[in-house]
């Protein structure tokens, strides 16, 4: 990790902050978001994924001191989010690895047990992949960015926009309207929450079960 590293002003938060001020859900852009390390070149994903839970552990435990509401995972090569099948290793492999250091909790990924969420140090994160494989139809679209991330949200961060208890459906309902009105509608109604994390590259397209993947890929 770098001595000038700062996770609430990084090169990952500087890159996903375009996406958004750019994307259509009502918060995004006065989201509170930090940073992991920035991948150094020449890397394999499995030696800089070990700098990852120590600053994504203090943002845990920072959060709600400091008004955070998500995390984010930058990899600047396009090969990690080039198709499907390439995002779904990807994203499996990082929430596989931070599984296994999870203290007190199961490491696998058991996505279908009922009321299954990515917990982190008791902390519920909803995630969602952005990558290069997805058009500028898609609602994860990066808007041109070559980078595949990989985000980690807070399921507590709507108590920070004052949603009032029980309109939460109703605020996502409206968010699904404003991705439809601007051509990148999504459905929102997967049966597990995990089919969520990693989109299908068409609306209508199976639901893609990321954790299932046999990928060899060891980049």
């Amino acid at each position: 990790m770098t001595s000038d590293y700062d996770p609430a002003d990084c090169r990952a938060t500087r890159a996903f902050r375009q996406i958004q001020e750019q994307t259509h859900c009502t918060f995004a852009s006065r989201a509170k978001v930090w940073g992991a390390p920035p991948y150094p070149d020449g890397s394999t994903l499995a030696s800089y994924l070990e700098s990852v839970p120590e600053p994504f552990t203090r943002f845990l435990a920072l959060a709600e001191q400091e008004r955070l509401h998500g995390f984010v995972i930058e990899l600047p090569d396009a090969r990690f989010g080039s198709s499907i099948a390439q995002l779904s290793e990807t994203v499996r492999r990082i929430l596989g690895f931070l599984s296994e250091r999870n203290p007190g909790q199961s490491p696998s990924l058991e996505v279908h047990q009922p009321g299954w969420n990515f917990m982190f140090q008791g902390s519920r994160c909803f995630v969602s992949s952005i990558a290069p494989c997805y058009g500028p139809d898609s609602s994860r679209y990066g808007f041109g960015a070559t980078s595949t991330f990989v985000f980690l949200q807070l399921h507590s961060s709507f108590a920070h926009f004052r949603v009032p208890s029980g309109e939460h459906r109703n605020v996502r309902l409206l968010i699904r309207a404003a991705y439809a009105r601007n051509g990148r509608a999504y459905d929102g109604n997967a049966p597990c929450e995990a089919e969520k994390f990693v989109k299908p590259l068409a609306l209508g397209d199976p639901p893609v079960r990321w954790w299932q993947s046999d990928s060899a890929s060891r980049t």
